[in-house]
């Protein structure tokens, strides 16, 4: 057998059971974007907040996850400075029900 071949199965083997090893131990990606979500609506109890920053510490595409997230957040807040609450206006009535008619037709196994 090709001795990069070889190696390239090895490392895929490795990187299976490292991952299988990893999300057992620690949360999955999915778990810790959902709490860098909920970062920002409360505070996370102790073991969520360790659990959150132990999984930052290693994987790159959370972190990646949540300073994409802050740049929403602050993005967000500077909208929010230059149109305030008062400048906002109401949907008219027609749009609503137009809205409310695609809701209702549409397939309800879309989503």
């Amino acid at each position: 057998m090709n001795p990069i071949k070889f190696l390239k199965a090895c490392y895929r083997k490795v990187d299976h059971w490292y991952k299988l090893c990893y999300n057992a131990v620690f949360f999955s990606c999915e778990h810790i974007s959902r709490l860098t979500s909920e970062m920002q609506d409360r505070p996370l109890g102790l073991r969520e907040r360790v659990t959150h920053w132990v999984h930052m510490q290693m994987c790159s595409w959370c972190r990646r996850y949540a300073s994409q997230l802050q740049f929403l957040r602050r993005q967000l807040g500077h909208y929010a400075e230059h149109y305030p609450e008062e400048a906002d206006t109401k949907m008219p009535d027609e749009a609503k029900s137009r809205i409310l008619k695609k809701i209702s037709d549409s397939p309800k196994d879309s989503l």
